[in-house]
């Protein structure tokens, strides 16, 4: 009976024992997976502040290109307009000197 009970004894020690190192093991597997997830969620809020970043970035880059083209567009508009005035200007002066000169030409005649 004796060797029986210190069996037993030794077995419940050694149980105690493993179960001590399991427990000591889930708190370390669980402060583990605690600091993952503390990562985890610090490179999403990260991810998330650099995409934020990102379509800010964008949003001026687009902002930027469109007032340049409207620029570029007013700019090329103001070109066009002188240009068309500049040639009726010219067209009309050369239809005046042309009947300045069928003028004289019909005088002599």
């Amino acid at each position: 009976m004796r060797i029986r009970s210190l069996s037993i004894a030794a077995a419940a020690v050694l149980a105690l024992g493993a179960a001590a190192c399991t427990q000591a093991e889930q708190n370390k597997a669980e402060a583990d997976a605690s600091a993952a997830a503390a990562d985890a969620t610090a490179a999403a809020e990260h991810a998330g502040d650099a995409a934020a970043t990102a379509v800010d970035s964008a949003a001026d880059a687009t902002a930027a290109a469109a007032t340049d083209a409207a620029a570029a567009t007013s700019n090329a508009a103001d070109k066009a307009g002188t240009a068309i005035k500049d040639g009726a200007v010219d067209a009309a002066a050369a239809t005046e000197k042309a009947a300045a000169e069928a003028r004289a030409k019909l005088e002599k005649h």
